[in-house]
């Protein structure tokens, strides 16, 4: 898990002005052990960029990502309220080719253009056209 939270923590410093964000979720029963794990975890990998939480609600993680007991990591990608990707790993199953895939996923959102910008030249596009449809009105009459 190390590696792969150092690479988005990477990715998020290298794209602060996308806003791009990292959580790291430690799940479990025991909130007070998990949140001394977590500053470990942080210290000992130097992680600066990606939030490293203890969620007070769902202890054992979502169920509607896919989050079960048996689930050693969930990585979940998301754009507005949207999620774009979803990778899940039974203890064991994060390796280097399940970090990189991880990664090539994170990098494929970043250079998605963000629906917002869609949205607006949409509506600049509309304005453009309503202005041009204006003026050719004012020059009939």
């Amino acid at each position: 898990m190390a590696s792969l939270v150092k690479k988005l923590d990477k990715v998020v410093a290298d794209n602060q002005d996308k806003q791009m964000a990292a959580l790291v979720g430690f799940l479990g029963d025991d909130p007070e052990a998990l949140q001394e794990a977590a500053a470990e975890f942080g210290k000992a990998n130097e992680v600066a960029n990606a939030c490293l939480i203890v969620p007070k609600d769902n202890a054992d993680g979502p169920k509607s990502f896919g989050v079960t007991a048996e689930t050693s990591v969930a990585v979940i990608l998301y754009q507005g309220k949207k999620v774009k990707a979803l990778h899940v790993f039974a203890e064991g199953g994060l390796d280097e080719k399940a970090v990189a895939a991880v990664i090539a996923d994170t990098d494929k959102l970043l250079a998605e253009e963000e629906p917002e910008k869609d949205e607006k030249k949409d509506e600049k596009k509309k304005d453009e056209k309503e202005k041009k449809k204006d003026e050719k009105e004012k020059k009939k009459a």
